[in-house]
C-alpha cells in the first residue's frame, strides 16, 4: 500500500481529519488553507478541501466564513458534472450553513433542491433525505410552531436510526431535546438529552467540544428544574472544554461562565421556592420522574419529590444536606444563622448541644475529619 509523503496533499488532508476528530477545528482550517495557498489543485482536491472548510468553520460556529466554501462546493459539484447524488451532498451542506445564518428562505431552497435529486435517485432511506426533515423541522421549530415540527423529527427519525453514530443523528437527538421541551414534556426532554451525551461519549469521547456542548444543554436542562446541584458540575467540566476549544474569550466560553455564575448564585439561595423558572415542573430527587407542581421538601425545597415514599427512600441521602437539625431532626429557619459543622461546613444544628451529641456518628463522614 502506498503510503502519502509527508507534505502531499492526502497527507495533510489526514492530519485535518484527525484534527477534526477531536475538535480542533482551528488547526484543521490553518491545514487546509496553507494546502488552498501554496498548491495547485485538481477539481477533486478542490472539492475535497472545499467541503472540509465548510464543515470545519460550522462546527466552530462560524457561519460567515463557512458559507463562501459551501458556495463553491455546490458550485464545484456543477462544473465538474459529478453524481447527482453528490449535488445532494452539497445542496444539504449550503442549507445546513444558511441555517446557522438564519437565512429560512434559503434553508428551505436548498433542502428541497437536495429532496428533489434524493427522490428522482430513489434514495428515500438514504442519511441525507433524513437530515432534509432535520432541516425543514428545524425551520418549523424557529417559527414556534412545535407540534408539526416534531412529527417532521420523528420522520427524520426513522430513517437517521441507521446512521447512529454519525453526527446528523446527534444533532437530530438535540432538535427532539428542545421540541419536547417547548411542548412541556420533561422526562421526554431529559431522556434524548441523556441519549445525546451517551452517543457523544461513544463517537467523540469526553474531551471533545462535542461532548462539552451535550452536558452544557443537560445542564441547561437539570437549572430549568431547578435541580442546580445536578447542574453545576456538568456546567464545570463543559467550561473546560469549551476553554480549550475556544479559549478564555470565546462567545461559548463566556456565556457558560455567565451562566453557572447565575446558577451557583441561585443555589445558594434559602427560598429557592420563589425562584422564577417560568413553570412549574420538578424533578423527583429519587426516580427522577418529572411533574408538574411537584412537593417540595418543605424544610429546605432545595429537592422535590413525585410522592411520599420516594422521599423516604431519599431521606439518607438528603438530610446531611437539608435545613434540618442533623441530630434531632428539627427543621432550622432558613433566615437566622445556622451552626456547621466547623470541620466540612456542611452539616447543620440546633445548637451545641446537638452537635455534641452527634459528633460520634458524624466524625467518620466529616470530610475534614479525614
Amino acid at each position: 500500500m502506498d503510503v502519502p509523503k509527508p507534505n502531499s496533499v492526502d497527507a495533510i488532508i489526514e492530519r485535518v481529519i484527525a484534527a477534526k476528530a477531536v475538535g480542533d477545528y482551528n488547526k484543521a482550517i490553518k491545514l487546509l488553507k496553507s494546502i488552498v495557498k501554496h498548491r495547485k489543485l485538481s477539481t477533486q482536491e478542490e472539492k475535497d478541501i472545499t467541503i472540509l472548510l465548510s464543515t470545519c468553520y460550522r462546527f466552530s460556529l462560524d457561519y460567515k466564513n463557512a458559507l463562501p466554501y459551501a458556495q463553491k462546493r455546490l458550485e464545484l459539484s456543477d462544473i465538474s458534472g459529478a453524481l447527482q447524488r453528490d449535488r445532494a451532498d452539497a445542496f444539504i451542506e449550503l442549507g445546513r450553513v444558511y441555517q446557522g445564518l438564519e437565512s429560512y428562505k434559503d434553508v428551505y431552497i436548498n433542502a428541497v433542491n437536495a429532496r428533489v435529486i434524493l427522490d428522482d435517485l430513489n434514495l428515500k432511506e438514504d442519511e441525507q433525505y433524513g437530515v432534509f426533515f432535520l432541516l425543514i423541522a428545524d425551520m418549523e421549530y424557529v417559527q414556534t410552531r412545535y407540534i408539526q415540527a416534531l412529527e417532521l423529527y420523528e420522520k427524520s427519525k426513522m430513517i437517521l436510526l441507521q446512521y447512529k453514530d454519525r453526527s446528523n443523528y446527534r444533532g437530530l437527538l438535540n432538535s427532539l431535546c428542545r421540541c419536547y421541551e417547548k411542548l412541556n414534556k420533561w422526562d421526554e426532554s431529559i431522556s434524548y438529552c441523556r441519549q445525546l451525551v451517551e452517543c457523544t461519549i461513544v463517537a467523540n469521547g469526553t474531551n471533545h467540544p462535542e461532548y462539552a456542548t451535550a452536558i452544557n444543554s443537560l445542564a441547561t436542562k437539570y437549572a430549568q428544574l431547578k435541580c442546580f446541584e445536578r447542574a453545576v458540575p456538568l456546567f464545570e467540566s463543559a467550561i473546560i472544554i469549551f476553554q480549550k476549544t475556544y479559549g478564555d474569550q470565546g462567545v461559548i466560553t463566556i456565556a457558560a461562565i455567565k451562566h453557572l455564575a447565575l446558577v451557583r448564585e441561585l443555589a445558594q439561595r434559602s427560598h429557592r421556592e420563589s425562584i422564577n423558572a417560568e413553570h412549574y415542573y420538578r424533578m423527583c430527587n429519587t426516580c427522577e420522574k418529572i411533574v408538574e407542581h411537584m412537593d417540595s421538601c418543605t424544610a429546605c425545597y432545595k429537592v422535590s419529590y413525585c410522592d411520599r415514599d420516594c422521599q423516604l427512600k431519599d431521606w439518607i441521602i438528603h438530610k446531611p444536606m437539608c435545613h434540618v437539625c442533623l441530630h434531632c431532626d428539627t427543621v432550622l429557619s432558613r433566615d437566622s444563622n445556622i451552626l456547621r459543622c466547623s470541620r466540612c461546613k456542611k452539616v447543620k444544628y440546633c445548637d451545641m448541644e446537638c452537635q455534641k451529641a452527634h459528633w460520634k456518628e458524624h466524625k467518620k463522614d466529616c470530610s475534614s475529619s479525614k
